[in-house]
């Protein structure tokens, strides 16, 4: 069995994304905290003398009792694949912060628990809101935000930060802006643990790291309210990328031919690649190699002679894709906007050294992230079907 946390500080989005993985058909455990104090919250208002077990009254007894129930749900999970919103490891963040001694046996229980070693962390909301259940203000939301993401770090989990998924949709309120987030995130996350299982048993954070967004798709246009406020239209954008754009060209090779190519030119990726492309890029030429997908890529290339490039051309599989490139400063970092002209495709890419840093940087279109038909490799697998 594996069982794939998510976690994060009070409002995120991350119960969202458990509640529309179960409507997906995945099996999914309901955050325990949230259900003790709705029920101790409960039976205060049925009897004014009780005093609740809650965070606030009594934070040692209400760690523990979320131990304990924590510990009976989790044993009565049957299957292969669960998603837990928070796990057992969150009690020792909120132990430490509220200056407790986490409960007895804790530690032990971890170890058994059987979780998967990569966590998704969702980034919080910029837009916080208290209520009945969610009793912590802004500031101790934040500072047990970063306390959980410190102790997941510290037991050596990997670490997967998802940006704020309302971000670059605030103008259509909270519920809005989650919904419209939401599914992409999901999109990803499913995509991500189905190549963890066979590339990704180490996850190197430190690696560039890339978002990917669409923002036109043949008629559709998929484009946020920050890229409208910062661009003006697409139609602009793709008038620029005609006047003033970088042309690329660039074709996918065969598995064997890229490893002899590779062989003769004494280029040697340090990481198995999954994917090698041709591509000349105004006057250059280069062979490129990548693996995994998702926001953290391993990716290598080394530039080559006009004549070598023309000579393994005629080999590529597929498609040729053909795009021209703007890169426009853009929240802080620099976006990539691919024009592909022989499609009716407008594609955008920010690309960071670290997800964190994205936290700030609202999704100029659709995030498609992890999904595999808008990765160049699969672009070139279909048809072109009119240029822009």
């Amino acid at each position: 069995m594996k069982k794939t946390i998510f976690t994060v500080g009070p409002s995120s989005g991350k119960t969202s994304a458990i509640e529309e993985l179960a409507k997906r058909g995945h099996q999914i455990l309901a955050e325990v905290p949230e259900r003790i104090i709705k029920a101790e919250l409960t039976k205060q208002e049925a009897d004014p003398n009780y005093t609740g077990v809650l965070p606030q009254n009594n934070l040692a007894d209400f760690e523990r009792e979320v131990m304990d129930q924590q510990i009976i749900d989790e044993s009565r999970l049957q299957g292969d694949l669960f998603f837990l919103d928070r796990s057992l490891i969150d009690i020792i963040a909120y132990c430490e912060v509220g200056k407790i001694s986490i409960p007895n046996g804790l530690m032990d229980v971890i170890k058994n628990a059987d979780y998967q070693d990569i966590v998704f962390f969702f980034d919080m909301h910029n837009q916080y809101e208290q209520t009945a259940v969610r009793h912590e203000d802004e500031a101790f939301a934040h500072k047990i935000h970063e306390k959980i993401l410190e102790v997941y770090q510290r037991l050596g989990f990997k670490v997967v930060s998802l940006p704020d998924v309302v971000v670059g949709f605030e103008d259509l309120g909270i519920n809005e802006a989650i919904r419209r987030g939401i599914g992409g995130r999901v999109d990803f996350i499913l995509d991500f643990l189905a190549l963890n299982d066979s590339q990704f048993h180490s996850v190197d954070l430190r690696q560039e790291v890339e978002r990917k967004y669409l923002l036109l798709h043949k008629d559709r246009k998929f484009a946020t309210p920050a890229f409208y406020k910062q661009f003006g239209s697409i139609g602009l954008i793709i008038e620029e990328a005609r006047e003033e754009g970088i042309p690329i060209i660039q074709g996918y090779l065969p598995q064997d031919l890229a490893k002899q190519m590779c062989e003769e030119l004494r280029f040697e990726p340090n990481f198995p690649y999954d994917e090698a492309r041709l591509r000349q890029k105004q006057h250059s030429r280069s062979l490129g190699v990548k693996a995994g997908m998702g926001p953290i890529r391993n990716e290598d290339q080394v530039e080559i002679a006009r004549a070598y490039f023309d000579q393994h051309w005629a080999s590529i599989e597929d498609h040729p894709i053909e795009k021209m490139r703007l890169v426009k400063p853009y929240h802080g970092q620099n976006i990539i906007i691919d024009v592909h002209t022989n499609r009716g495709l407008v594609m955008a890419e920010v690309e960071v050294t670290s997800i964190g840093a994205l936290s700030g940087v609202p999704p100029p279109g659709l995030d498609v992230t992890g999904v595999s038909t808008y990765y160049n490799r699969n672009i070139a697998r279909t048809e072109p079907n009119g240029g822009i």
